[in-house]
Order: C-alpha cells, then structure tokens, then sequence
C-alpha cells in the first residue's frame, strides 16, 4: 500500500510538471518580467542563457521593452534577439 501511494504521488507531480511553462532567455542581457496568471502577477528578472522552468501552468509572460505572449501547457517561451516567442 505504501508503495501505491508513493507511485501515485509521484505520477501527480510528473502529470503537472508535464503542464508547465518554461521560460528560456537566449540573450545576452538580463530582462525584468512580470508573469499574470489568473489574478496573480508575479514580478522577476531572468538572467542571460538562463531557463526557468514551471514559470506558470497558464499565464501571459511581459518582458519589459521586449513584448508580451500568453503560453500555456508544457509550452516553452523563449527571449532571442530582443524578441519573445514559443
């Protein structure tokens, strides 16, 4: 029984961490963001070459002076060459 429930705990956290959006900053510059999801807003910076992973399971994604995109799902947003995109 105990190992069933360590299975199923597990299998949770792989299934929502499957639904996550990552957020990848391919430039060379640090970029402050602001992360909306739902009646949250979440402000950050992302350094460059860097990834964070499970920024959000469905959000819109500003980056400051760059623009603005709404991802969802295992999406992966990426910040390259001054642009946002997925």
């Amino acid at each position: 029984m105990n190992r069933f429930l360590k299975l199923c705990a597990l299998g949770i956290f792989a299934s929502t961490s499957l639904f996550a959006v990552d957020l990848s900053n391919e430039d060379f510059v640090t970029y402050n963001i602001q992360v909306e999801e739902g009646s949250t807003v979440t402000n950050a910076s992302i350094s460059p070459n860097t990834t964070v992973n499970g920024i959000c399971s469905s959000c819109t994604i500003h980056v400051e002076g760059v623009g603005r995109i709404s991802a969802s799902g295992g999406e992966r947003v990426v910040i390259r060459g001054g642009a946002v995109s997925k």
